[in-house]
């Protein structure tokens, strides 16, 4: 069994099926993920290329993520909802540079992708 490059947190399916097509089209192997602790655990089994997290689902327990953030083989990618500013503060905080609102992320997630698959 191949190795998810690519796993996401995401636990709105319409979202996630959205990502997760994206993610394929850019040649990742993808795993998808409704529950947080889950997400953690694969995070440490297979030391994933690109972790996308929903900061909003994950409200509380970032201390998890904390970990996977400083990980120097593993991408970490979050995005929040317009109205929850106040998550990218605290997500750069746990380590994860890439802090998106929700619409950007979304705009932007081709592109990263992209870039992430060739280097």
């Amino acid at each position: 069994m191949q190795m998810a490059q690519l796993i996401l947190f995401e636990p709105d399916l319409l979202f996630s099926s959205r990502i997760e097509s994206a993610a394929t089209k850019a040649g990742f192997p993808v795993k998808v993920f409704d529950n947080l602790d889950e997400f953690l655990k694969e995070a440490k089994q297979s030391t994933p290329q690109v972790a996308i997290v929903s900061l909003d689902a994950a409200t509380g327990k970032f201390a998890g993520l904390e970990v996977l953030a400083r990980s120097p083989f593993c991408k970490v990618v979050g995005y929040y909802s317009h109205v929850n500013s106040n998550l990218a503060e605290e997500a750069q905080r746990t380590g994860i540079s890439a802090v998106f609102p929700r619409g950007a992320f979304a705009h932007k997630l081709e592109a990263m992708l992209r870039q992430f698959s060739s280097g």
